[in-house]
């Protein structure tokens, strides 16, 4: 399993680099704004329109989608008076959409995206400051603030123009000289602009004016009492971000090799055969799902086809519920040993704390982190690609989660042991009070070393006549939800001889299977097992001694070793 496993780390290395870096980037060049300019028009009752202009270099490629982020919080935009156009006045026609607060996309399509060379973004909306962004002092004059907000790289030439009710006068900041400030009246009011050679990197701006309380509104001296409006929805067809089919593809990709392989291991362990829906091996099936997700990171610009290419991908790793085991190999039953018990309880540890089973608790938790991790995206904003897509992704990423539970086959021997052994644990005061029997563990083991079967064998003082064994162990059965398996005990005789007269006697619909010259029965253990082996041991007390036993302790529970 080691083997498959390097290959799959070394394939899913490959397919990172391809998926994230898909044409040298070019589907996701880097822009750079190199300078913004800002006109806000005030009003007297602190409303605000902002006519915001950016100048964009595009480095390389095409531009798939461009933002203006950190805007105010309750903007509404104004889509028919916003452009994108080049620097000789040629307009583009991107998709314009606000993403959660303060948060404008320019979206793209690849026939029409911006490529090398310079542009000009230009956003209007409209925003309302009271309160949120104004204060009274104690002679009644309002001041107003507006915050231009932090960009990735530096600012060359930027100017902030204020327009305003007639009286307004700027508050300079005494801690940055390095600000120009000019104001004057002007048609409506008076114009107070902002001026500064160099904006830092990542730094806020934030401009104020003072202005006369009667130019403002009377409500803007009160405790504002309306109810801030709820942020808007963002848009559920929204761009796609460059990265988002190849992110997505690149998770559900992983998601269903995973899975893939650890089924297989776990099928192997079962003994069954392999239940995935595509009937190839799993070494073909994790190469057609690399092959078939890095198509689909490279084919983003077709949405339609890569979902269709994800869906494969989902196939190739679903599992539907597996056959019954294969029939045992040539072997033989052996004692447990401690590091056998190790392993059990390791291995049932393990299936109870599988990521990618649903029926487990951490499972469950990953489930519930597909599921809910579209709309979390979503609502706040962040979600790389149109909410129907994520979700169509996510519903697929489902169906490949649910399947290949460890309820969709019978356990491995190792998990039977465990259960078996917390079994012999139970019954340990019984065997301290009933000297004639005790329990001893024991592996069935093939010619390879690898364990297929798991038991209790149930060793007595002297073996009655025509009794080959006595074990309990762990009968797997099918029933709808999947597999299944409890606790019985298991009692095999030679045919015809005296324990299997006594036993036909006393349980006469016991029998479930035949063999030449043997007879195997089944009883339920109800309600425990010393209960249920009672009256076996009573009906084969009657019996003659096969043969005069050999010294052996019988006070020694092996199955806690």
């Amino acid at each position: 399993m080691v083997r498959p496993l390097v290959r799959a780390g070394v394939s899913l290395a490959l397919i990172l680099g391809v998926l994230v870096c898909p044409r040298a980037a070019r589907a996701w060049t880097d822009a750079t704004v190199r300078s913004v300019s800002a006109h806000v028009t005030i009003a007297p009752d602190a409303s605000a329109e902002v006519e915001l202009v950016a100048q964009v270099r595009v480095d390389g490629g095409w531009l798939q989608s461009f933002e203006l982020d950190g805007l105010d919080p309750d903007l509404e935009l104004q889509p028919e008076r916003a452009s994108f156009r080049d620097t000789e006045g040629v307009l583009l026609e991107p998709r314009i959409d606000v993403e959660g607060e303060g948060r404008v996309v320019f979206g793209f399509r690849r026939r029409s995206a911006p490529r090398r060379g310079d542009y000009v973004a230009t956003v209007v909306y409209r925003t309302s400051l009271a309160h949120r962004a104004t204060e009274v002092r104690e002679d009644g004059t309002v001041l107003v603030r507006w915050v231009l907000p932090g960009w990735r790289y530096g600012l060359d030439d930027v100017a902030i123009t204020l327009d305003a009710p007639e009286g307004a006068t700027p508050v300079r900041d005494e801690d940055d000289p390095a600000v120009e400030v000019t104001h004057g009246p002007s048609a409506t009011g008076t114009r107070v602009v902002f001026h500064r050679v160099h904006l830092p990197r990542t730094r806020e701006w934030v401009v104020t004016l003072a202005l006369p309380a009667g130019r403002m509104d009377a409500s803007l001296h009160v405790p504002s009492t309306t109810p801030r409006r709820a942020r808007p929805a963002p848009p559920m067809d929204a761009p796609s971000t460059p990265i988002g089919v190849p992110l997505l593809a690149l998770a559900l990709a992983v998601i269903a090799l995973a899975k893939s392989l650890v089924v297989a291991r776990a099928e192997r362990d079962a003994r069954v055969p392999p239940s995935a829906l595509v009937p190839l091996g799993v070494g073909a099936r994790a190469g057609l799902i690399i092959v078939l997700a890095t198509a689909a990171a490279l084919l983003q610009e077709h949405i339609e086809i890569a979902l269709v290419l994800l869906g494969i991908v989902a196939v190739c790793a679903i599992h539907r519920r597996a056959q019954p085991p294969r029939a045992p190999r040539l072997g033989s039953f052996r004692p447990t040993t401690t590091g056998d018990h190790t392993r059990a309880r390791r291995a049932l540890r393990a299936s109870r704390l599988d990521l990618l089973d649903p029926t487990t608790v951490p499972g469950a938790t990953i489930l519930g982190v597909v599921i809910a991790a579209p709309l979390i995206a979503w609502s706040r904003g962040v979600l790389p690609v149109p909410l129907p897509v994520a979700l169509v992704v996510a519903a697929l990423a489902t169906s490949v989660l649910l399947g290949g539970t460890r309820r969709s086959r019978p356990a491995p021997a190792h998990v039977e042991l465990a259960h078996l052994l917390a079994l012999a644990t139970q019954v340990r005061a019984d065997l301290e009070d009933d000297r004639r029997w005790s329990l001893r563990p024991v592996l069935h083991t093939d010619v390879r070393g690898e364990a297929q079967d798991a038991r209790l064998r149930v060793v007595l003082a002297a073996m009655p006549k025509g009794l080959l064994r006595l074990d309990v162990v762990r009968a797997a059965r099918a029933d709808r939800g999947g597999w299944s398996s409890e606790a019985v005990l298991l009692v095999v005789t030679r045919e015809g001889s005296p324990a299997d007269r006594v036993l036909e006697e006393r349980f006469p619909d016991a029998r479930i299977a035949s063999a030449p010259r043997r007879i195997a029965r089944q009883l339920a253990i109800e309600p425990d097992l010393a209960r249920t082996l009672a009256p076996v041991l009573e009906a084969l007390a009657t019996c003659p001694i096969e043969a005069a036993p050999a010294p052996r302790s019988v006070s020694t529970l092996a199955a806690t070793a």
